[in-house]
């Protein structure tokens, strides 16, 4: 029996085509599904039925460092996207050392980060919509 390695530099994350860079220390990444996967519903009798619900949307949250260089860029892909709408592109999540993957072909930013300027570095949370997702695995890492 092995032991798995986790590192996390191995995750990348592109939104809107960017490579997203410096996160800032902790949970940096997090993918939450808009929907359900089914609704279930019991009829008067007992009997139960169940429905798949269309669930391409996720919601993706990551934290940077204030000084990251990737807040700048996705300051203006957010600004062109807001002004005429071209700056949505495709996006995704993967840990090169491992088998989780996400992707979409439509990534765009939600709304812009609050701002905060202070005596003590803030991190900045980022906030996307990754728009057609299709399969997605939360998977493992490599035995060493």
């Amino acid at each position: 029996m092995g032991v798995r390695h986790y590192n996390p530099d191995d995750n990348v994350l592109i939104a809107m085509g960017i490579t997203v860079k410096e996160f800032a220390k902790g949970s940096f990444i997090k993918a939450s599904w808009s929907e359900d996967d089914f609704v279930t519903e019991q009829g008067h009798h007992g009997s139960i039925i169940r429905a798949k619900v269309p669930n391409a949307i996720v919601e993706v949250t990551c934290t940077l460092m204030q000084g990251s260089p990737s807040n700048e860029e996705l300051s203006n892909a957010r600004n062109s996207d807001y002004r005429d709408g071209a700056g949505a592109a495709a996006g995704s999540i993967v840990d090169t050392n491992g088998t989780t993957s996400l992707s979409a072909p439509t990534t765009y930013v939600k709304k812009m980060p609050d701002l905060g300027l202070g005596s003590e570095v803030e991190a900045v949370e980022w906030t996307f919509i990754f728009a057609g997702v299709g399969d997605a695995v939360i998977g493992t890492n490599r035995l060493v």
